[in-house]
This record gives structure tokens, C-alpha cells and sequence, in this order.
């Protein structure tokens, strides 16, 4: 399998607040003796990237499966290095063998499924602030 990704935003944030505002409604920004911009904030960000998976299976006995995915992102700055993030997951189907048939432990546990998992993760990226270096 082989997925690609790709998304860019603008983002704006822009907080202004008003003081001296009367106490008697109707009240309106436009009656405030003093403004504020409190955060006046505008950022692109740009990222793209790439997934490779490849499973396999063994009937409904066993499987396993590997992967990676890279990612590029204007939040880490012009010219950095891809993030490349691995995965892999296995399986075993325990009941799925000769054996369980007939046995005690196949009367009190149908089926039984054995799996495991390794993947690197990446960390999440405050919108707000965007990257720190």
C-alpha cells in the first residue's frame, strides 16, 4: 500500500478587547474608551508526506505487517530533513491450531488472538505557539 498526504493551511488569529465600556445595556464596542489588540497572529503552514505498508497473512493463523511513513513540515523551517516513523504489527490466532480443538481451554475461551504492535510516534505541534527551536 502507498498513501500520499498533503495539506496547507493559513491560519489567522486576531483578539482585541475594549475598555470603559458604560454598565448600562445596550452595550457596544463602539462605546469603548480604549482598544486593545491583543494578538494579532497569521502563519502558513505546509505539510506533506508518505506511507508504505506491506501485510501479510497466513490464512486466519498468523500475519504481520511493516511499514514506514515520512513526513515534511514548514513547522520544523525551510530545509529540514524528512521525519520517517516506522510500524510493524503482528498476529497469532492461538485457537486457529490443531491443538485447541478438544482441548479443556477451548470450552471456556472460543477464540484467542496473540498481537503485537512497535511504531515510532511524532510529537503534536501546539497551533499556537508552532514549533520552538
Amino acid at each position: 500500500m502507498f498513501g500520499y498526504d498533503y495539506r496547507s493551511r493559513n491560519e489567522h488569529d486576531y483578539d482585541t478587547y475594549g475598555l470603559g465600556v458604560p454598565l448600562l445595556p445596550p452595550a457596544t464596542a463602539n462605546q469603548a474608551t480604549t482598544f486593545k489588540i491583543d494578538k494579532d497572529y497569521t502563519t502558513d503552514f505546509v505539510t506533506y508526506g508518505y506511507l508504505i505498508n506491506q501485510r501479510f497473512d497466513w490464512g486466519d493463523l498468523a500475519g504481520i505487517s511493516a511499514g514506514f511513513r515520512s513526513d515534511y513540515s514548514s513547522a520544523f523551517g525551510s530545509g529540514s530533513k524528512p521525519f520517517t516513523f516506522p510500524r510493524g504489527d503482528a498476529f497469532v490466532r492461538i485457537s486457529g491450531f490443531n491443538f485447541w480443538d478438544g482441548s479443556g481451554v477451548s470450552k471456556a475461551i472460543l477464540d484467542w488472538k496473540l498481537r503485537g504492535l512497535m511504531a515510532k510516534r511524532a510529537f503534536n505541534l501546539s497551533r499556537s505557539t508552532g514549533f520552538q527551536r
